[in-house]
């Protein structure tokens, strides 16, 4: 499948999230707002967990991104666990703060080629491709047609995605939540349980898809997870 247009990934995209479509943009189709509510949940026990400098970073563009009205590009590094993903690296570039738009930059693309050439081949590791929505329309809280269509475009574009040799996933920030998703090849599945563990290693759950995540904790956690 490599080697397809833009296009042909943006029409592969609305064939996979057919029905699952909230608002039509035609003006911008690919603006067009993917109804959260739709879409299918991981597997029971998938759990994504962030460490307290990745916490801490994500609040600021979380911050920065309700107060400029800037949409911020970002990048989490990490290793998966079974069914729980943790990330504990965060990258961003300051120079894409001030656009409108999140624009993943070069600087970007450096550091996710230096992750993937640093780390074993092996399935544990994990990038997420992240940006953050600020609240410019009713539907600020969806991911767009757009951004969906991009995660399966890089996803589809680097070999050792493709072929699981490292995993990926996205991650869009928007009015308090961390919502991360991944997609199979075949759909795109959310992440409806995410934490935070502290420097003291007690886990803390995070707001995701407008729901809370209290009742997961101790199915994941025997008194915490030491960094």
């Amino acid at each position: 499948m490599a080697g397809f247009t833009h296009a042909t990934y943006l029409l592969r995209a609305k064939e996979k999230l057919r029905g699952r479509i909230a608002a039509v943009m035609p003006s911008d189709e690919e603006m067009s707002a993917v109804d959260n509510a739709r879409l299918p949940v991981m597997p029971q026990g998938s759990a994504v967990i962030l460490s307290q400098d990745v916490y801490d970073a994500l609040s600021v563009v979380q911050d920065v991104t309700v107060n400029k009205n800037r949409e911020i590009p970002f990048l989490l590094f990490g290793h998966v666990d079974g069914q729980v993903v943790y990330f504990d690296k965060f990258t961003a570039d300051s120079r894409n703060m001030q656009s409108m738009e999140a624009n993943f930059s070069p600087f970007l693309v450096d550091q996710m080629q230096d992750f993937i050439a640093e780390s074993p081949k092996n399935g544990t590791c994990i990038v997420a491709h992240g940006h953050s929505h600020p609240r410019l329309t009713n539907y600020y809280t969806s991911f767009s047609l757009g951004d969906l269509t991009a995660y399966m475009e890089m996803q589809d574009g680097n070999t050792v995605f493709k072929s699981k040799q490292i995993e990926f996933c996205g991650v869009m920030l928007a009015n308090g939540n961390y919502n991360f998703i991944f997609f199979d090849g075949n759909d795109y599945y959310k992440f409806t349980k995410v934490f935070y563990q502290d420097d003291k290693g007690e886990v803390h759950p995070l707001p995701c898809y407008d729901s809370g995540n209290t009742g997961f904790l101790n199915r994941i956690f025997r008194g915490g997870r030491n960094s």
